[in-house]
């Protein structure tokens, strides 16, 4: 029975111990981040000088809990020996001892358990938010960014295209007795609108043939290396083998030989092939450009121009409500997102970009990657009419499905918008009931969902920000859904 509770306590005691190196090495990190870098800037000075005010009140917090543990030690050892050594006490003695020792309990119990002893204020919250922007715009940075992302010199636009099979549903082709193949279908987004849900129900679908991720990230990140950029189209490809082999595993051979599948589809759900254009100054055809000739979705099409397209869309202000806590709180460990933190983020977010508009272009601003880097936040995602002209650029109308963000709550009417989309097989009623059923794959936090809603002078700034981009996209589509009336419209 012993050795039985000997290895829990062993186990615990383990895991203390861990914790307790992981928290002096992570200090010691801290610090060397803040000596590693030997510029002057007045941004780095400033977020050098946070970190250390935060570190030192850290440090300081410690060892007055230390400090404290210490004394009260000593005097319940004083106490406990003079209880001991005395053998004439009185019974008013022993009571004054016992008092002592409530009143040392209760101190004891008002010492936290834990270093640091006193929570993150919103007014240090601000200052670390502030210091990190600012660190992130200082223009030695913006260098380093654009020195790592030279072009190799190779374009991926010129590479040739491939011969798809007809004899499969999916764009895939045989090359060297191996079938290759990519996405039949790209869910691109908007970011924060229910994409990765969507995405997981439609991959419930028996004849979606799941890649293994929802998000490839090639074209918008993985290809952007430091050092350069590498455009092999087939490392892209090499990400759908697992779904090429089950696409050749689950076909048929006709009477002449020839192999086909006219069922099973594949695709992924990145986001970022939409709105993640943080390097096309340095793509070929875009040299010295006010704004972007080519974005990703251009390379997409290229290889893939008959792909299906799903977008879905959501008011602008409630979705960059939720970007925030993506980014501010999943995205960021030590910040504590709240709705005063976000009026302060927005309210320097949108004046950058009502400046930007007074010199350049809508689409100019929208893609320009430094108004972005000094708030951290995607303010410019919700201007959608920029965006929907780029896709519709490219591909027609009729090889895109759009969705509103409110109308997903259906599910069973949706998906079976998406999966007629597709042309995939009408599902049985026990089928449809597992996709519908399936409890969804993210939802904000309990933790962000207490801080509630955002303050009303925000919602105003944003209302009034995105009020001519909603009428303008919903212009151009025809949809009035797209002008997510607000209260105090007055059309």
């Amino acid at each position: 029975m012993l050795s039985k509770l000997k290895r829990p306590v062993f186990v615990l005691l383990l895991v203390l111990i861990c914790v307790q190196v992981f928290q002096i090495l992570y200090r010691e990190h801290v610090l060397e981040m803040t000596r590693s870098d030997t510029d002057d800037s007045p941004a780095e000075s400033k977020l050098v000088t946070v970190v250390n005010e935060i570190l030192e009140q850290t440090f300081a917090n410690d060892k007055k809990i230390k400090e404290d543990k210490t004394k009260n030690a000593e005097s319940s050892s004083t106490s406990t020996s003079t209880t001991t050594t005395s053998t004439t006490t009185s019974s008013t003695t022993t009571a004054a001892i016992n008092k002592d020792k409530t009143k040392l309990k209760r101190i004891q119990q008002k010492l936290p358990d834990s270093s640091p002893s006193e929570k993150v204020t919103d007014e240090v919250q601000a200052k670390i938010a502030e210091a990190v922007r600012l660190w992130r715009a200082a223009p030695e940075r913006r260098e380093k960014f654009e020195n790592s992302s030279k072009y190799n010199g190779h374009n991926l636009l010129n590479d040739p295209v491939f011969k798809f099979d007809p004899n499969f549903k999916n764009p895939c082709w045989f090359e060297n007795d191996m079938l290759r193949c990519l996405p039949y279908v790209y869910v691109i987004g908007v970011k924060k609108c229910g994409t990765s849900d969507l995405f997981y129900r439609m991959s419930l679908h028996p004849d979606f043939v799941r890649p293994g991720f929802k998000e490839a990230q090639w074209f918008a990140r993985k290809r952007f290396r430091p050092g350069g950029i590498y455009d092999d189209i087939y490392e892209y490809v090499s990400m759908f083998r697992t779904a090429a082999k089950t696409i050749l595993d689950h076909s048929n051979t006709s009477p002449d030989g020839h192999v086909y599948n006219n069922k099973l589809i594949t695709g992924e759900g990145s986001p970022s092939n939409l709105h993640l254009n943080m390097h096309w100054k340095h793509l070929p055809g875009n040299e010295n450009l006010d704004e972007p000739k080519y974005v990703i979705l251009d390379y997409i099409h290229h290889f893939i121009p008959q792909a299906k397209i799903i977008i879905t869309f959501r008011d602008p202000v409630d979705r960059l409500y939720s970007d925030y806590y993506h980014e501010y709180g999943t995205l960021m460990k030590h910040n504590k997102p709240n709705p005063r933190q976000f009026h302060r983020v927005v309210s320097a977010g949108v004046k950058l970009y009502q400046d930007c508009f007074k010199r350049h272009s809508v689409r100019s601003c929208v893609y320009e990657p430094s108004l972005y880097e000094q708030t951290k936040i995607q303010i410019q995602l919700g201007i959608y009419y920029i965006y929907w002209e780029d896709l519709t650029r490219l591909y027609p109308k009729e090889q895109i499905l759009v969705l509103q963000n409110k109308n997903l709550r259906d599910k069973e009417i949706t998906m079976k918008k998406v999966f007629q989309f597709l042309k995939l097989r009408n599902l049985s009623f026990e089928e449809m009931e597992i996709v519908v059923t399936k409890k969804e794959t993210y939802t904000r936090r309990e933790s962000f969902k207490k801080e509630g809603p955002m303050l009303d002078e925000t919602l105003k700034i944003l209302q009034d920000f995105y009020r001519p981009f909603n009428r303008r996209m919903s212009e151009i589509t025809g949809d009035y859904d797209f002008l997510y009336t607000y209260a105090d419209d007055d059309s």
